[in-house]
């Protein structure tokens, strides 16, 4: 065979490797989003049967409709020979796992159901649990829906509040699903006669409190909504040359500042006063963006040109990247990522710069074969590259090589917990917590990243790039995705087909 004949099997097989990538995402991605179970086709026979028989109740797939924090939430109740409920369990949440966790071991949310028949169960109301709040009003409208056949209120309830003029007039923010750090907040628009805005009045919340406060606590943040007309909110640009986001609160705050727009939006669609266009999110919303942006360009100056060669340049641009896009935008690809990405899609509105970055860092080592991403964007490895000059040590052989199938394992041990998360009801797996990078935004990040960060941190300054050599699952993935010509099968090649098949199977 030609050395040209070798290199276009090398590419086919390439592409096939590409394709069995995105079966499996889509795989999974399609019986995580299968809220009434049809993952497990004989599961939900034998739940449906049951249904009909009166053995069992299911809130899906009328309670569908209702939406929690990422979806909605399937309840499974189990009546007695009376009709009465005995009890009741989550079978199936598109929320995270923490606020299903909360909700199971709450002693009294689910069991509040016992003892309700049938036709009571429309008119079932519980408080919400604490720190799960979207969650359960999602599983009590679930209920109400299901067997009372009405939608649910408004998460909200009206504010009661009086125009600053007596000639003008409130608006009432409406449900988007723009949210903060962990969900929506709650706006009213007090307007003059002149329909400029008088004041901005924050009400109810389901974000986290500590960044609700710091945004409430910010004049400024308020006050920079003030005296603008109906159109220019509806036209409101978000980060720079419009409304910044409050320092430490930068998600709730923009995630206030989008609902506001929206309101608006709204407002002016319904008064058919122009059409209702879609107000682009600009790339540049915040000077840590900015810097993120300018981080970007000079990594592809130095990437491109003959300063790649220089130590200086090379040196300068892993400092860049750290502060750039670790400490100043958090701009790092996870497993954790890509995982919700595939679910939902990147962000291009609420995060331009990171949706970007993704796609930069994947399309490299899959189409062009370059390992860009790890050797010169990714903030934790840049940071290991400027400790190697103080690690001098060096595993043994046989240890290095044992240890470098690490990642892989990592990467299909992580795999396979989704495909066991998408088949049982109600699992969900915290990939977040396998990678220490979400400390890189320590102020949200779980206790598990954090420590995975230090111990990164230390293992890099003993050896060298020890992260990126023996532990890094998304390294294993990029790596697997990346195009070598000369090779035709890759190690991971039969752990992919097998978590394929185990996706069909399971």
């Amino acid at each position: 065979m030609s050395a040209q004949a070798r290199r276009r099997l090398a590419r086919l097989i390439h592409l096939g490797r590409l394709a069995l990538v995105v079966v499996i995402v889509w795989q999974l991605t399609a019986r995580a989003s299968e809220w009434s179970l049809s993952a497990t086709p004989k599961a939900v026979a034998d739940l449906e049967r049951q249904d009909v028989e009166g053995v069992t109740w299911l809130t899906s797939p009328e309670g569908d409709e209702v939406l929690g924090w990422a979806g909605p939430t399937t309840l499974l109740l189990i009546p007695d020979d009376e009709g009465r409920v005995t009890a009741a369990r989550i079978v199936r949440s598109a929320d995270s796992a923490s606020y299903v966790w909360r909700i199971r071991d709450d002693p009294v949310f689910l069991e509040s159901l016992v003892g309700f028949k049938r036709h009571e169960l429309g008119d079932w109301q519980a408080d919400a649990v604490s720190g799960a709040t979207l969650t359960s009003r999602a599983i009590v409208g679930a209920v109400r829906r299901k067997f009372g056949g009405e939608m649910p209120p408004a998460p909200f309830s009206p504010m009661a509040i009086e125009a600053s003029d007596p000639d003008g007039w409130i608006l009432q923010s409406v449900a988007v699903p723009d949210v903060g750090y962990q969900g929506p907040t709650q706006v009213v628009l007090d307007f003059g006669a002149d329909d400029r805005l008088r004041r901005l009045v924050l009400g109810e919340t389901f974000d986290s409190e500590p960044y609700f406060s710091d945004v409430r606590d910010d004049y400024s943040f308020l006050k920079s909504f003030t005296g603008l007309t109906l159109q220019e909110l509806a036209a409101l640009e978000i980060g720079r040359g419009g409304v910044e986001g409050v320092s430490g609160a930068t998600m709730t705050s923009q995630g206030i500042a989008r609902i506001v727009r929206a309101t608006a939006e709204s407002e002016l669609t319904q008064r058919n006063d122009r059409a209702n266009e879609a107000v682009l999110m600009p790339l540049v919303r915040s000077p840590r963006e900015l810097l993120g942006w300018m981080v970007g360009g000079a990594a592809l100056l130095v990437l491109v040109t003959p300063l790649r060669r220089r130590r200086a340049a090379r040196m300068g641009l892993r400092l860049g990247v750290v502060l750039g896009f670790g400490v100043g935008a958090g701009a790092l690809l996870s497993l954790d990522a890509v995982w919700s990405w595939s679910q939902h899609g990147l962000p291009w509105q609420s995060a331009p710069l990171l949706a970007g970055f993704v796609l930069a860092a994947v399309v490299g080592p899959a189409l062009f074969g370059r390992k860009t991403y790890c050797r010169s964007l990714c903030a934790h490895g840049a940071l290991q590259q400027l400790l190697a000059k103080r690690a001098k040590n060096k595993l043994p052989a046989r240890v290095d090589a044992l240890f470098r199938f690490l990642p892989g394992a990592l990467l299909v041990a992580a795999v396979f917990m989704l495909v066991l998360a998408t088949r049982d009801a109600g699992s969900q797996v915290e990939l977040a917590g396998w990678e220490p990078f979400a400390a890189w935004m320590p102020q949200s990040a779980a206790m598990a990243s954090l420590i995975l960060a230090g111990l990164s941190v230390l293992a890099a300054s003993w050896v060298p790039l020890a992260y990126c050599h023996y532990a890094c699952p998304t390294g294993a993935l990029l790596e697997y995705l990346r195009d070598q010509p000369k090779v035709f099968f890759k190690r991971g090649d039969l752990a992919a087909a097998a978590l394929l098949i185990a996706s069909l199977a399971i």
